[in-house]
């Protein structure tokens, strides 16, 4: 069993404060996720088999990723640029639950990740539940968090990923020096 992940709305708050903070020095590079970062085409090619070539939904996503940790007060530099095996174990597109309640549609494939190093296998169950790749949506990408893959269509492919953190600074890294400051230093409103 994974740790419990905080409220994905109370995360999301968290952020925006820290996106629309003024005067932040954009210099710092904290970690806004980390996650199994996964090739684009590998995703493309399984959703094809699973769905055909159309989206359920007309927003895409660009970049195939699982998260495992959003806005981490302590990122698993360590493991920078391991591989992880992604096992996709279902397909869903369907209902989604936004902040308001309100419901949105999202498409995602449910996965599990696995690792044979002992570091990695501790960071993967330190991370959030729910691992997930979204493919479309219709409001915002995140609500695929929010979806119920109880009843998920069930299928069996294997990818290979490679961890990283995509930083504040908008890019994905695998390499653990480009992460210079942790979201604590700069997470808290000045009083």
């Amino acid at each position: 069993m994974r740790a419990s992940s905080p409220n994905c709305c109370e995360l999301r708050q968290k952020a925006e404060y820290i996106t629309d903070r003024e005067g932040k020095d954009k210099s710092r590079n904290y970690v806004v996720y980390e996650g199994v970062f996964l090739n684009k085409d590998d995703v493309l090619a399984v959703a094809e088999k699973i769905r055909g070539s159309e989206p359920a939904y007309d927003k895409t996503v660009t970049e195939f990723h699982v998260t495992t940790h959003f806005l981490p007060d302590r990122p698993y530099k360590e493991v920078y640029g391991q591989n992880v095996t992604v096992h996709v174990v279902g397909y869903k597109a369907g209902e989604a639950k936004m902040e308001d309640g309100k419901i949105t549609h999202n498409e995602a494939l449910e996965v599990e990740l696995e690792s044979n190093d002992p570091l990695m296998k501790y960071c993967l169950f330190q991370s959030q539940e729910g691992w997930h790749v979204t493919l479309s949506y219709e409001d915002k990408a995140f609500y695929s968090n929010t979806m119920d893959y109880s009843d998920a269509q069930k299928v069996d492919y294997t990818l290979t990923g490679v961890y990283g953190a995509f930083l504040q600074g908008q890019f994905v890294t695998y390499d653990a020096n480009d992460v210079n400051t942790l979201i604590a230093e700069v997470s808290s409103p000045s009083k």
